[in-house]
């Protein structure tokens, strides 16, 4: 009878076992966000804003988009992949460290890499985040390796565990916060700089 129950107790594991369905790890289980958590286009996160500049050229645009880019992450030829005056196209890689937030308490601070582009027209102009990844730092052990915003598990919900999907709502929020401010440091900063005739 003894042995009986210890049998019970050792195979109870292997009976009562459950794990957790991981989502955004294949495609027949895609990686869940809540509706209008992160935007989405085709599956991908970007953030976008096309904004008018009335009597602004697309030059004037142009130069002042590059100067911020240069500004805002340091080193603009580490940054900017390509600008072509013709086209009022930029296109560059950028990171910036996003603090993850839960209520007014700071949890921890990730690392975002991505890529920007800038479209410049007369009177008008785009600014695009897209391929946005989550950069883990190496150690002694592991390398260092980038996990696309999309899967990175401390973002993705499951419906099994509303009260992780809180706390991951909070990170997402904090990301959004990041690039909205971007966005709009970079129109401020095309208003300031077109309007300056020296």
């Amino acid at each position: 009878m003894k042995k009986l129950i210890l049998l019970a107790f050792i195979l109870m594991p292997a009976f009562t076992f459950a794990q957790d369905d991981v989502y955004g790890k294949s495609p027949e289980k895609p990686a869940l966000f809540m509706p209008g958590e992160f935007p989405l286009k085709e599956g991908k996160v970007i953030y976008e804003n096309i904004e008018s500049a009335p009597g602004k050229t697309k030059s004037q645009i142009f130069a002042a988009s590059k100067k911020w880019i240069a500004d805002r992450f340091n080193s603009g030829k580490a940054v900017i992949q390509t600008s072509e005056i013709e086209t009022g196209q930029i296109v560059g890689n950028a990171y910036g460290d996003v603090t993850l937030k839960e209520g007014d308490v700071f949890i921890t601070r990730i690392n975002l890499r991505f890529s920007i582009q800038v479209d410049c027209k007369d009177d008008k102009y785009r600014i695009r985040f897209y391929d946005i990844m989550v950069h883990e730092p190496g150690n002694a052990y592991v390398s260092s390796y980038d996990t696309p915003i999309e899967r990175h598990p401390a973002l993705l919900m499951n419906p099994k565990k509303p009260k992780q999907n809180e706390r991951k709502k909070s990170h997402i929020y904090s990301i959004n916060n990041y690039f909205d401010a971007v966005i709009s440091d970079f129109k401020n900063s095309i208003l300031k700089s077109t309007n300056d005739d020296f």
